[in-house]
C-alpha cells in the first residue's frame, strides 16, 4: 500500500500511514486501524510468523507498489566542532 510507510525491527514494527483516511489491517493476526497521518508502533510476538495482512474492497485493484524506496536514508550527519 503507498500510503502506508513499514519499518520492522526484531521487536516490533513502526508503521507510518501518509493519507487522510483510515486504514485496516492485521498483525499477526491482530486487528488494527489506523487513522489519518498516524504512526503507531506495534510490539510483535516472538513465537509467531509475522504476517500482514491488509483487506481490499471486492471488485478493486490493489495499487501498484511504486519501484522507488518510500523510505530513504538520511544524508551523513555533520560532525559538531569540538568544544575547547
Amino acid at each position: 500500500m503507498p500510503e502506508l510507510g513499514l519499518v520492522r525491527g526484531r521487536e516490533g514494527v513502526l508503521l507510518v500511514h501518509t493519507e487522510d483516511d483510515r486504514i485496516d489491517l492485521e498483525v499477526q493476526g491482530r486487528p488494527l486501524r489506523l487513522g489519518p497521518y498516524e504512526v503507531r508502533y506495534v510490539p510483535l510476538r516472538t513465537d509467531t510468523p509475522v504476517e500482514f495482512t491488509f483487506p481490499v474492497a471486492p471488485g478493486s485493484s490493489a495499487p501498484a507498489v511504486p519501484g522507488a524506496m518510500c523510505l530513504r536514508p538520511a544524508a551523513a550527519a555533520t560532525p559538531l566542532p569540538e568544544a575547547r
